[in-house]
């Protein structure tokens, strides 16, 4: 009888993962998937799609048809529970789901989201369907306030806050409309996960482009045309981009394995979690050592092993933390590597980048 894995959620680990089998089929695995929505973007080309420069579909990934050509079935739902005893995902339509070996990999929300105001006001860079909105969504700005000046907020501190105010402000002021931006996080300093240097030259990047930085401030709600900052500051925005740092999704807190303050589960270094072995667990669902665990980079290895457990076959291989370069898009034409001293910014820069995440992108279709 072949083994049943279960894949819950559609993140860039478990693509690779249906990649994988698609590429060389395993016939004693049947596979589900179970996600929220049978689509997958790539983040690193959202500013391009904010710019104007990309449709949304050219940076999405079917992941429906991705998993036919695995062999898998996919089943569009929401995970709410998991029955480790009976080895049973609970379904929100009240049903279950048995697994032999389960993998999740729901991609992030993002923090803050509960605040008041932010689900109704925001435009949210994640999940799929709310990043696909933004750009609709800013364009709707600019007809209602054409000719006119438009304050922009963006709410975050590290690399997707700070490619999505360049872009939406180069969309915004390219209709010849004034625009006063601000970037906004309750972190002191920008990028604060790296080197202080790399955020201080970022914010002398982003105020030479004249978006404003501030530090230090928790947004505590947002309402039509301004936020209420800590101490009730308010601040004007006519449009509240909320890119604040990936977050776990409900399922992972729900589900009872152990996870950090944060909420994201603890992996063991061959990405299970440190409470069941047949649980696997990558991306920003999952922490190893207190460091989040790439999907980009723990995809093939979370295959790996995935095939490995179900088949009996093989040594595990082990996922190791490494801190990669950061590419940062700053134009149409132009992008930035920050890699500890380095600093580099220029046109190949940005060739190299779009090469290499249309490819991703391409590997899927």
């Amino acid at each position: 009888m072949p083994t049943r894995l279960v894949l819950v959620g559609g993140g860039h680990a478990h693509l690779a993962v249906l990649d994988a089998l698609a590429r060389d089929p395993i016939g004693e695995i049947d596979t589900t998937i179970v996600s929220t929505d049978p689509r997958q973007f790539h983040p690193a080309m959202l500013p391009e799609v904010i710019r104007g420069t990309l449709p949304f579909e050219s940076i999405t990934v079917d992941v429906a048809a991705l998993a036919r050509r695995a062999g898998a079935r996919i089943q569009v739902a929401t995970a709410t529970g998991l029955d480790r005893d009976r080895r049973e995902l609970r379904l929100g339509d009240g049903t279950a789901l048995r697994y032999d070996v389960l993998s999740i990999a729901t991609g992030a929300g993002l923090t803050g989201v509960d605040r008041e105001g932010v689900r109704t006001w925001a435009l949210m860079s994640r999940p799929t369907a709310e990043a696909a909105a933004m750009g609709p969504a800013l364009d709707g700005l600019l007809r209602r306030k054409a000719g006119g000046a438009i304050d922009l907020a963006v709410i975050g501190g590290g690399v997707d806050a700070i490619e999505l105010a360049l872009a939406a402000r180069a969309r915004l002021s390219a209709a010849g409309n004034q625009v006063r931006a601000n970037i906004v996080t309750e972190e002191e300093r920008l990028l604060a996960q790296w080197p202080g240097s790399n955020g201080a030259r970022l914010a002398e990047l982003l105020n030479s482009h004249g978006i404003a930085v501030r530090t230090g401030s928790q947004v505590r709600s947002v309402a039509t045309g301004e936020l209420v900052l800590q101490e009730n500051e308010r601040l004007p925005a006519d449009a509240v981009l909320w890119a604040n740092g990936p977050a776990p999704l409900p399922f992972a807190r729900a589900i009872g394995l152990t996870a950090d303050q944060a909420g994201a589960i603890r992996a063991d270094a061959w990405l299970r979690s440190v409470d069941d072995p047949l649980v696997f667990i990558a991306g920003h669902v999952a922490t190893l050592e207190g460091h989040p665990v790439d999907p980009l980079r723990a995809g093939p290895i979370l295959a790996h092993n995935l095939f490995c457990v179900c088949t009996g076959a093989g040594p595990l291989r082990r996922y190791v933390h490494r801190r990669r370069p950061l590419f940062l898009t700053l134009g149409s034409d132009r992008a930035r590597i920050e890699w500890g001293p380095v600093s580099l910014e220029a046109g190949w820069i940005k060739a190299i980048k779009d090469r290499r995440d249309a490819a991703y992108v391409a590997r899927f279709g």
